[in-house]
């Protein structure tokens, strides 16, 4: 039994395991990225032992340069694979159904967050809604024709419950006038503040009677599945 239990508890993730997981996702939008890690603490290396050959250094001080060069490469390396993943991963889930909620998950605080869709139609049109120093957001996925009445519908409904808080809306796409996807948290950081901060989850909290979804998501529609798949990000 004991071995049981052992053999089905998952393997523990170590940190060279996410690096992995990160290059391979880069790799898929960036073919080249290998490529350039490799260069980067290479130049330094080469960049070092020429300018301690140039001064006619002694072989230690060469050593520790050459040390030093494959630090400051590791570490340009490791900001530039960060980079390029945040971008890698905007281009691989935009125009996919819940791209908008993963965003959505990488704030860390300040505001309240529904973890489903406030609204959904049989045609997968998506609206997403969260509460901040701003006020209230709407964010839609949708193309812009149909993305105006699903969030104008939304929006009537917040202003019923929560008559004297900004409503703000977002339509997340390529159209004219949207927002794309890699811009969504830019745009989300330069809307005005209008509200306290102590404010913010009193308001979430009056927009609960707001969750009565059969009158906004069909009932054949499964508003949990509007979500990415985060094993896209595992890297296999």
């Amino acid at each position: 039994m004991a071995n049981d239990l052992t053999s089905q508890t998952p393997a523990k993730r170590r940190w060279y395991h996410n690096l992995q997981d990160a290059f391979r996702v880069t790799k898929r939008t960036y073919p080249w990225v290998g490529w350039v890690l490799a260069l980067i603490p290479l130049v330094l290396v080469v960049l070092a032992i020429v300018v301690c050959l140039a001064t006619s250094s002694p072989l230690l001080a060469t050593i520790g340069w050459v040390v030093v060069a494959l630090t400051a490469g590791a570490f340009i390396d490791t900001i530039l694979l960060t980079r390029l993943l945040t971008q890698a991963m905007y281009r691989q889930i935009d125009g996919t159904q819940g791209a908008v909620q993963w965003v959505l998950s990488q704030i860390k605080r300040g505001w309240s967050i529904e973890s489903e869709p406030v609204a959904m139609n049989r045609k997968q049109d998506l609206v997403w809604r969260l509460v901040g120093r701003p006020g209230i957001v709407l964010i839609s996925e949708a193309p812009a024709q149909r993305a105006a009445s699903l969030l104008g519908e939304e929006e009537r409904k917040c202003r019923r419950v929560a008559q004297s808080v900004p409503v703000h809306t977002i339509q997340v796409g390529h159209g004219e006038g949207q927002v794309a996807l890699k811009d969504l948290m830019r745009t989300l950081r330069k809307l005005p503040k209008s509200i306290a901060k102590d404010d913010v989850p009193l308001v979430a909290k009056r927009l609960e009677s707001l969750r009565m979804r059969t009158q906004s998501i069909p009932r054949s529609v499964d508003p949990s599945r509007a979500k990415i798949n985060r094993r896209m990000f595992r890297g296999r």
